[in-house]
């Protein structure tokens, strides 16, 4: 399954431009519960991401992530998934780097308006959904504008390092026998290497 903020003025310097894209595979752990048993597998997401090589200090820019379209699992082992609901990505502010504001453009197949806020050093996608079983997406493109710090190196990163520490979660509809269960599903990308990294100069 592929899953995946406007702009206040710099203090000093205008925007910095983007590097060229750089095309990247998220491979989130998951782990769903319900009716007592629980289920581990892996939900995979393509997409583009882009951020200024070099920018001076204090120095407003933006990280954009671009994902590429997906489906929804149809099947998780022996269940048969009806439909995910509920979806949250965590995407946590670089250290070395102040958050403006974020914004979200276009998606498709969603059946619902997906929203972005901040929570503490996070910046939350937030997507009702449902979206059906086998369904084809689109999620929409998330742009975060930062403030550079006075030095160092800036790296983005998605958030998430374990099922108690999830970077993704959702509620899924899945079929066990004649019963239709909701199972709460946490995931956390594994491995969570840089995405991107913006030198301070």
């Amino acid at each position: 399954m592929t899953l995946f903020p406007a702009a206040a003025t710099a203090p000093i310097a205008a925007a910095a431009p983007p590097a060229p894209a750089a095309e990247t595979t998220v491979n989130y752990q998951c782990r769903g519960s319900a009716v007592g048993q629980t289920v581990e597998f892996k939900l995979d997401q393509d997409a583009d991401v882009d951020a200024p090589a070099t920018v001076a200090p204090e120095q407003q820019f933006n990280i954009v992530i671009t994902p590429k379209p997906n489906r929804v699992p149809d099947k998780i082992e022996n269940y048969t998934v009806k439909e995910v609901r509920n979806i949250k990505l965590r995407v946590p502010v670089p250290a070395n780097s102040t958050f403006v504001s974020a914004d979200l453009s276009g998606g498709a197949g969603l059946n619902s308006t997906p929203s972005v806020s901040r929570e503490g050093d996070d910046v939350i996608v937030s997507l009702p959904g449902p979206l059906q079983g086998g369904a084809e997406f689109t999620l929409p493109v998330t742009r975060v504008t930062l403030t550079s710090g006075q030095q160092g190196v800036i790296e983005g990163k998605l958030g998430g390092s374990s099922f108690d520490d999830p970077g993704l979660t959702l509620d899924a509809a899945v079929q066990v026998g004649p019963f239709t269960i909701n199972a709460p599903v946490s995931c956390y990308p594994n491995p969570n290497p840089v995405r991107t990294r913006t030198v301070i100069r």
